[in-house]
């Protein structure tokens, strides 16, 4: 006479295929991420030689941050502005979303300014020219749909930089002084696009009016 599984067996088994499901589960999202990223250093590429045309063409200024039109006769599609991973209805940039009135992802160099990027020109002359700041964990969510590569994600970002290149890095992090005994930690858009400290004349402009400061701890 056959012997039935007992309850204990059934149990194991249970366990068993539920912590296999999950390891290829975790697998698989895994790999989707990773295909995601791979897309996305391609277009940064992309991008970046976009940029250097238009600079090329333009006496060496580039394109408005929010407004990229620019850089579609070299660019083939709008598509390769819009990263994959890339989940924020109105785009991980929503002030380019607004203007170009598509989905655009990724964050260009003109937002420090025109004097911030002539002095980061002189300083750091292989500076990022674009960025993709989705890849990292993400820390907020506004139902708006709205994007804020300062805060909403933390970790590495994909940066392209002035020779083409595209790396990831881990931006630097500053402390703020907000006049109160707590200090603020955070990053400036500068940081974004170059491991060198922001100067501090363009401190005002950049970190809403804040000081930058040694880190106490």
């Amino acid at each position: 006479m056959k012997r039935g599984f007992s309850f204990v067996e059934v149990m194991v088994v249970i366990a068993i295929v539920l912590v296999l499901a999950a390891i290829i589960s975790s697998v698989i999202v895994s790999s989707k991420s990773k295909a995601r990223e791979s897309v996305c250093i391609s277009q940064l590429h992309q991008v970046g030689i976009a940029m250097t045309a238009y600079s090329e063409q333009h006496d060496g200024h580039l394109p408005q941050s929010n407004k990229l039109v620019g850089l579609l006769p070299t660019l083939s599609t709008w598509e390769l502005l819009m990263c994959p991973q890339d989940a924020y209805r109105k785009g991980a940039n929503p002030a380019a979303t607004y203007y170009a009135k598509r989905t655009i992802s990724y964050v260009i160099v003109s937002i420090v300014g025109p004097e911030a990027l002539q002095e980061m020109n002189a300083i750091d002359p292989m500076h990022g020219l674009a960025i993709c700041y989705v890849h990292g964990k993400q820390t907020a969510h506004f139902a708006s749909g709205g994007a804020n590569p300062l805060s909403d994600f933390e970790g590495p970002i994909l940066r392209v930089r002035t020779d083409t290149s595209v790396s990831k890095f881990l931006p630097r992090t500053n402390c703020f002084d907000q006049g109160t005994t707590r200090l603020a930690r955070g990053m400036t858009v500068w940081d974004l696009f170059t491991d060198q400290a922001l100067p501090k004349k363009f401190e005002t402009d950049l970190t809403g009016g804040m000081n930058i400061v040694p880190c106490t701890d």
